[in-house]
């Protein structure tokens, strides 16, 4: 028989535990929805109702709503006149993930493992990622995918280390934004991106106008229609730009291709590299967290200790152990 399920929330984290489910091929009957603030009469074809309205006829309620509001969801259904019935069947995602047999869809946890005086956020606070200074070296290299139009690490990197910096994206947007920079001399800017396969790809362009990210995989908010770029893989990058040379960073934005070129960074047999600095998309898939479980595995594997994590960003800064 069917496990019947309510959902308090509706909004992106619902949405992606709607896509899990189907994804996984869960086999449940989504009752209702709960929403503190009633403003729309269904989602997903499910009625909303507010906590004073819902009734004792599912198997689970799951909390889906981001760590700011969870509080504030206890709180709102231990008001109500059935809390005490319905207690033990309110579970968080990845306890009904867990529940439903998916354990490596839970994230692992890990440590702070790199403990180092010299650790500190190179940019802005959108842009910007956490290195160790320590760690670097004289002149040091940088590899940076995914440039959009902001580049405050970038620079940030030059004024305080000298970096030089080589910089990567196919995105037209980057390209033109980009030329503004062609007198400096510790930037090599390269239009073209980062994948498994060399040559010609299809990529696709945010609908929204405003938006500078593609990507090779289209989803909801990208064109249907992709435009044609040229990409490299990692070792064509290495061999022709820095061959012999220690890579000081790599800095990854690429919208969800890290779970394809980490493990093609980390496999390469002259791997030189001392810091991965990486913001993770795995919001954007399904089985996204089972991708970045498999890469902080084979990054632990390979030596690189997790040094900062920005939860609120997304990204994640690894040293390698010496």
């Amino acid at each position: 028989m069917k496990k019947r399920i309510a959902i308090y929330g509706t909004g992106s984290y619902s949405e992606r535990l709607l896509k899990w489910i189907q994804y996984r091929n869960i086999d449940v009957d989504i009752c209702f929805f709960i929403q503190s603030k009633v403003d729309e009469l269904s989602f997903f074809d499910r009625p909303i109702y507010s906590c004073s309205k819902i009734k004792d006829d599912f198997d689970y309620l799951i909390i889906a709503v981001s760590d700011k509001y969870k509080l504030q969801v206890l709180d709102n259904l231990e008001a109500i006149d059935i809390y005490e019935k319905i207690k033990e069947k309110i579970v968080s995602i990845d306890e009904f993930k867990i529940l439903a047999g998916w354990n490596e869809d839970v994230l692992v946890d890990v440590p702070i493992q790199w403990v180092s005086d010299g650790l500190e956020k190179v940019g802005s606070d959108y842009g910007g990622y956490w290195i160790d200074r320590n760690v670097l070296g004289e002149k040091p290299i940088v590899l940076s995918f995914g440039i959009g139009e902001e580049i405050s690490f970038d620079l940030e990197m030059i004024n305080k280390f000298d970096a030089q910096i080589y910089a990567f994206d196919p995105t037209p947007k980057a390209i033109h934004f980009m030329e503004q920079y062609k007198a400096n001399e510790n930037i090599s800017f390269f239009p073209y991106g980062i994948a498994k396969e060399e040559g010609e790809a299809s990529f696709y362009l945010p609908k929204n106008k405003e938006y500078v990210s593609g990507a090779l995989d289209t989803r909801e908010e990208l064109e249907v229609i992709p435009i044609t770029v040229q990409m490299k893989t990692y070792s064509s990058i290495v061999s022709e730009l820095v061959a012999g040379s220690t890579i000081d960073v790599i800095k990854m934005d690429i919208e969800g291709s890290e779970f394809d070129i980490i493990p093609e960074i980390l496999n390469s047999k002259d791997n030189s590299v001392k810091q991965i600095v990486v913001e993770f998309h795995e919001r954007f898939y399904p089985d996204g967290i089972s991708k970045k479980n498999k890469v902080l595995k084979l990054l632990n594997e390979k030596s690189y200790l997790l040094a900062y994590n920005d939860e609120k960003e997304f990204t994640m800064s690894f040293v390698k152990r010496k």
